[in-house]
């Protein structure tokens, strides 16, 4: 599919340096509709093509307040060439969207628990696949989210976890893990270990999936551990 173009509905800060921006329009590729359940990315470019493109993975929010628009979460680094310029964008401005792109877990009708870890921006896939699992599953599975960070403020839109959390009470989970806590944190504390994934993911089992993203190193040390507890290749999936 070729790129399709996209205006910036509304901008909102959702953690230090990132900006979450819902965009007008369906995801691209609306015949490949399934594909934007199972945390696909897209490729995004300015019109102008300043920067280059860079991989995203967008996501839909569930409920009619968000019908016909989508979201994208963006960290700005500032050595980047793409993300600061998207992230500077604001209502009005558009960029061009190209996907979805690789990166898919289904989940069969017949798992009955998942569990989520992410490091940093490595919540979007999560989100994409919760959100999906919302709008389409009468009977949600048990969710488990880990999400790791740095500090509070980098945690990525709190807002929308605290809602899913809040909807979904029985069903959902959300655990924060910081590395650089503040005194008063009553969260988890540091980066992901044997200890704490055992803690907080369902238990290896026929119909239990473990989906993880976030930077190189940490996707080998989660798949390291899981692999240490037990967790069979067929229950695993990471995206990179």
């Amino acid at each position: 599919a070729g790129w399709s173009r996209h205006v910036v509905r509304s901008r909102a800060e959702v953690g230090r340096g990132s900006v979450r921006l819902t965009l007008q329009g369906p995801l691209p590729g609306s015949t490949r509709a399934l594909e934007w359940t199972c945390g696909s990315h897209a490729l995004v470019r300015l019109e102008g093509g300043e920067g280059g493109e860079q991989p995203y993975t967008p996501y839909q929010r569930a409920g009619g307040a968000f019908e016909g628009t989508f979201e994208l979460v963006v960290k700005a680094y500032p050595q980047g060439a793409l993300s600061p310029r998207i992230a500077a964008l604001h209502p009005g401005d558009s960029l061009l969207v190209r996907g979805p792109v690789g990166g898919a877990a289904r989940l069969a009708p017949a798992v009955h628990a998942v569990g989520f870890v992410a490091g940093g921006t490595g919540i979007t896939p999560m989100l994409q696949v919760i959100y999906s699992l919302v709008r389409s599953r009468s009977a949600l599975p048990r969710l488990r989210l880990l999400c790791f960070n740095r500090r509070a403020e980098d945690i990525l839109v709190a807002d929308e976890l605290a809602e899913l959390s809040a909807a979904h009470p029985e069903q959902l989970r959300v655990f924060h893990s910081l590395s650089d806590p503040p005194a008063a944190w009553s969260g988890g504390r540091g980066r992901p270990s044997k200890e704490m994934l055992q803690a907080q993911l369902p238990p290896p089992a026929p119909h239990v999936r473990v989906l993880w993203c976030g930077p190189p190193a940490f996707n080998s040390t989660v798949r390291e551990l899981l692999g240490e507890l037990g967790y069979a290749d067929g229950m695993l999936h990471e995206f990179s």
